[in-house]
């Protein structure tokens, strides 16, 4: 598939010396991108810049979960592939049925590409083990077979968590994340989850700021643009109409 980068975020350390405005790219083909970061970094913001440019992309089939059914993404009601609270089990499920039908027949599934967004993981995760462990263990393994599996079908994770935990992902399927993004300042024990045996600087993050690693690159310091509840706004809108829900 041709044109699969998506622009992301900038490149913090040209514009803090030189004003100047690189940005930095995510491919389609190397999707899998787990964003971190403590409450009040940006993750949210993020991962609605992710969709918006996301959906410029054609033949891009997307499943956005927020099982907390925060505020910040009611603006994608109405659309079939939302998921909050339980019915992100369904929604699981459905994905994971799409992605072991493109195993099967790999050739009707090539030129669509198919993105599962997963606003806090952990909260959904530590909820199923309260209702039904084996449930639990059950949508692990459906997230860590994806993970595993999923770059050559053409199938994506997108997960935003606080802590990237490796109990929330079974059989050390967490390193098969090509992207990682974090937002803010995390804690010693976060950033060695994550960037172990990278020299990382030490430098404060203001809120949309932090380190990215993408496949097959070192670590960089990297911002988001600056966005005002206007610009937040008409960027919901924006996604609104690319998902014809107005």
């Amino acid at each position: 598939m041709k044109n699969n980068r998506i622009a992301v975020c900038a490149d913090l350390m040209m514009q803090r010396e030189y004003g100047l405005c690189f940005k930095l790219w995510l491919s389609l083909s190397t999707i899998h991108t787990l964003v971190i970061g403590p409450s009040g970094s940006g993750k949210s913001i993020f991962l609605k810049f992710f969709l918006h440019n996301l959906l410029y992309k054609e033949k891009v089939k997307m499943y956005f979960f927020d099982f907390k059914n925060s505020d910040d993404f009611k603006f994608l009601e109405g659309h079939s592939n939302y998921s909050i609270s339980d019915g992100c089990i369904d929604g699981l499920t459905r994905f994971y049925e799409e992605f072991k039908q493109a195993r099967i027949n790999p050739e009707m599934y090539k030129n669509t590409y198919h993105i599962m967004i997963f606003d806090e993981l952990p909260a959904y995760l530590i909820y199923l083990s309260g209702k039904d462990k084996k449930l639990a263990e059950s949508h692990k393994a459906m997230i860590s077979e994806i993970l595993m599996l999923g770059r050559s079908l053409g199938f994506g994770f997108i997960c935003a968590m606080q802590r990237p935990d490796a109990q929330f992902f079974g059989n050390g399927a967490r390193d098969n994340f090509f992207n990682i993004v974090a937002l803010g300042n995390l804690s010693k024990e976060a950033k060695n989850m994550v960037f172990a045996g990278y020299e990382l600087p030490d430098n404060h993050y203001k809120t949309g700021q932090g380190l990215i690693l993408c496949a097959g690159k070192d670590v960089e310091e990297f911002c988001m643009p600056y966005f005002d509840n206007k610009k937040i706004q008409r960027m919901e809108q924006n996604i609104r109409e690319r998902l014809k829900l107005d």
